[in-house]
């Protein structure tokens, strides 16, 4: 699944996401058939017929007041803190009550003991409802401002695609235009085998950019032969003073899924490093050990201070949102005149099952580009 595909997915899922709603689901999906209003005014009236039931004693009077008791349980479960301390504030005054009359010998009396231990148990059952509800809307938000960085990391993966059509072929394309706008007013035959030598010329480098963007937008060196050999051309296009110390066998075991974005990553770093960095050796490497697969690309150039740099404008966040989607670590380590440090680290948490020993042993080897 390439990238954009990838980002409209979740995107479209995520827009479905009320954080409101979530956050309330967690708990009023106990009465999800009910009005939440509706179902606290329904059990607010149970408990009052109770307590009138034990004033009027047509029952014995500690079962209904322990059957109030369980209502304010269920309302402290379900509406948290402050509905449970409104609701133990009338019990407390309905108990009161009752006990007055019972001095009085006008009802029969009963134990009220433990009706303290019960009132604490409710406080304690609305205290975690309360932090159910306060993590779900914690998760919430995290929803929410996930979808939004997903957003603005598809938009900026579609300007860069527009930059490199627009400043690339684009520009090719004109100049082959003009070049064939030469050749039909060319007066002599020499000068209209230069202008078609020249045309050519540009065609040729239109189509190779053409190529080298849908290349980036997705590799097809990864399906065909892996990222190791897709890692390696990288670096070989990214010019004399990239070197590349490649672990063939490093990303044999990484799901389809995460080589991609451990490519994308690798690619943005190179992408920055040659762009910005003024740089006169760049490396790359991809190793494999037994905690996990790392991918580091590193620089002697001019480096820049992480804390000052726009992430947007040199990828950062987006490198960042990849890593976290496939549950990697990724450091940027950088000081000004210090060059620059980028290293990535896929846990074997999302590697695929090992493949059969032929196609390791077919792997097994490194290269340097």
């Amino acid at each position: 699944m390439s990238n954009l595909h990838y980002a409209a997915t979740i995107r479209r899922r995520m827009r479905r996401i009320d954080p409101e709603a979530f956050a309330r689901g967690a708990l009023r999906g106990r009465l999800r058939k009910l009005n939440g209003r509706r179902a606290l005014l329904g059990l607010d009236l149970s408990a009052i017929v109770l307590v009138a039931a034990a004033f009027a004693q047509l029952g014995p009077p500690e079962a209904l007041f322990h059957g109030v008791f369980l209502i304010l349980t269920v309302e402290a479960f379900v509406f948290g803190r402050r509905v449970c301390l409104e609701r133990i504030a009338a019990s407390s005054v309905a108990l009161v009550a009752y006990a007055l009359l019972a001095a009085g010998h006008r009802v029969a009396t009963i134990d009220l003991t433990e009706w303290p231990l019960m009132f604490a148990i409710a406080i304690l059952v609305a205290g975690m409802a309360d932090r159910e509800l306060l993590a779900a809307r914690r998760y919430a938000g995290l929803y929410r401002r996930a979808r939004d960085r997903l957003v603005d990391a598809q938009e900026e993966e579609r300007r860069r695609l527009a930059r490199d059509l627009h400043d690339g072929i684009g520009q090719t394309l004109t100049a082959l235009s003009l070049a064939l706008d030469g050749v039909a007013t060319a007066t002599e035959a020499a000068d209209g085998r230069q202008q078609l030598s020249r045309a050519k010329s540009l065609a040729s480098t239109a189509l190779a950019e053409a190529r080298s963007a849908a290349e980036r937008v997705r590799p097809p060196r990864l399906a065909q032969r892996g990222l190791a050999s897709a890692l390696r051309e990288l670096a070989a296009a990214s010019g004399d003073n990239v070197e590349a110390s490649l672990d063939s066998v490093g990303a044999a075991h990484l799901a389809p899924s995460v080589v991609l974005e451990v490519y994308r990553i690798a690619q943005e770093s190179l992408s920055n490093a040659t762009r910005h960095a003024a740089a006169t050796r760049i490396r790359l490497s991809l190793t494999r050990r037994s905690d996990g697969v790392t991918v580091v690309v590193e620089d002697d150039g001019i480096g820049f201070d992480p804390r000052s740099a726009d992430p947007r404008r040199i990828g950062l966040a987006g490198m960042h949102e990849r890593a976290a989607a496939i549950g990697a670590a990724l450091s940027v380590e950088s000081e000004p005149g210090r060059g620059t440090r980028v290293r990535l680290f896929v846990p074997p948490s999302t590697q695929s099952p090992a493949p059969r020993a032929a196609d390791e042993a077919s792997l097994i080897g490194a290269s340097r580009a």
